[in-house]
């Protein structure tokens, strides 16, 4: 049976992820890169070398997709790609000079809407709902739900990221299909 607390909990999610979304678009998106964009950069700045396989986990995206948004990373001279020595299968990803600066402007302004997004908690605040999320989180992965993809193309085609560049843009992350 569900609980009248539970269905609330479950509307205020979906309200605070679209506040999230609205949020991130209006107060962090500088034109300078996509979001996708900015996440592959702030994770590699934070590891050096990381390997393009660990990466595509670490945002929960397909290799393929990965594959693209790295590609245009690499062309826009923010990263440099590296077959590793022992198997040449396996790519290593690192920062480039105008990629460490991207990244170090990117970090500050995370920084600042982290502080604009949570002043209203205190550290208790924060440290609960972080372990509350990450409890729901790992929750989802073991369900393994995946987006059909007619669900993502109508997505994509509502807010018109219908092209693969503007998928970018969009919070499903050129519809890797999971969320």
């Amino acid at each position: 049976m569900e609980t009248d607390n539970a269905q609330k909990l479950y509307t205020e999610l979906g309200r605070v992820f679209r506040q999230l979304h609205r949020f991130y678009r209006t107060a962090h998106h500088s034109g300078q890169h996509f979001h996708g964009q900015s996440q592959v950069l702030q994770l590699v700045a934070g590891n050096d070398g990381i390997i393009q396989r660990d990466l595509a986990e670490q945002l929960d995206m397909r290799p393929s997709s990965l594959a693209e948004l790295v590609s245009k990373l690499e062309h826009a001279d923010l990263i440099i790609r590296t077959q590793d020595e022992k198997d040449q299968r396996v790519m290593h990803i690192s920062l480039t000079e105008k990629g460490k600066q991207s990244a170090a402007g990117l970090q500050e302004d995370a920084s600042s809407l982290k502080t604009t997004l949570f002043g209203c908690f205190s550290e208790e605040d924060i440290s609960d709902l972080l372990r509350l999320t990450e409890k729901l989180s790992a929750h989802l992965n073991e369900m393994d739900i995946s987006v059909p993809e007619d669900e993502m193309e109508h997505h994509h085609r509502r807010f018109g990221c219908g092209a693969d560049e503007d998928r970018e843009r969009c919070g499903w992350g050129h519809g890797h299909g999971r969320f």
